[in-house]
């Protein structure tokens, strides 16, 4: 488990590295991989990283509090649904770009790159938010 947060870690950190340099910033693809580094990181961290502390100290971060049990849950669907849905956003991108060369400055810009991965991250809080009032932590 530590080996896979290691090299998890190293590997999207070189992604955002790279897909920080200024070169990479001009296409919306770069966007929506940039999101999906992070996004993806934030996965590794609160799921894998989690189960191995408890697998290690007999420690789970979600029976700490309902809140942080909360609040844990919802972070780690949000991230696992973001992580889906901008491959998917990329997917698109990149049909759009290959069968409608014309359209795609319009529609595969920076701007809208930034639209619809901010719109994903707010979709898929609205959409997760129903943890907040139907979990609850058991004893």
């Amino acid at each position: 488990m530590p080996i896979i947060v290691f090299f998890g870690t190293i590997g999207n950190g070189l992604s955002i590295r790279v897909l920080l340099r200024r070169r990479m910033r001009g296409k919306s693809v770069y966007i929506y991989l940039l999101v999906l580094s992070c996004s993806d990181t934030a996965v590794l961290y609160f799921s894998a990283f989690k189960t191995w502390i408890y697998e290690l100290s007999n420690w789970e971060l979600l029976h700490v509090s309902t809140e942080v049990c909360k609040v844990s849950t919802l972070f780690i669907l949000v991230a696992l649904h973001c992580s889906s849905w901008l491959i998917v956003l990329v997917t698109i991108d990149r049909s759009v770009a290959v069968w409608s060369p014309l359209r795609a400055a319009s529609l595969c810009s920076l701007r809208q790159a930034w639209c619809m991965s901010g719109l994903l991250i707010l979709a898929s809080v609205v959409y997760n938010a129903h943890v907040l009032w139907t979990f609850s932590l058991y004893y």
